[in-house]
């Protein structure tokens, strides 16, 4: 189990007004929390968007766009809708590789 404290920044997206991710860092790590646009690990596929999205191709293109900036930084995920993950990394293919697993993912 990871012990995780960070210090935090928000980022905003201009094309979604009330759109912010959290941008946490601590000793040399990033995580994300994308609030939902990434509701659970089951949402990494950028094409899973939530029923009730106004802009689905928006959240697409930002999925895609931190999902890349994530990679780039080897950072973590965080969730807080996830029954079984608080927080994961993916490899390239959208597999859990480190997780916080309360049970499955």
């Amino acid at each position: 189990m990871h012990s995780i404290a960070f210090a935090i920044s928000c980022m905003y997206e201009n094309s979604l007004s009330s759109f912010k991710t959290l941008s946490p860092d601590s000793q040399g790590q990033t995580a994300f929390h994308l609030g939902d646009l990434l509701p659970t690990h089951a949402h990494f596929n950028p094409l899973w968007v939530m029923a009730y999205d106004d802009f689905p191709l928006d959240v697409i293109r930002l999925k895609e766009l931190w999902q890349k900036q994530a990679k780039e930084e080897n950072a973590w995920y965080l969730f807080y809708h996830d029954p079984f993950v608080q927080y994961c990394k993916f490899d390239d293919e959208g597999n859990v590789i480190e997780s916080s697993s309360q049970g499955k993912p």
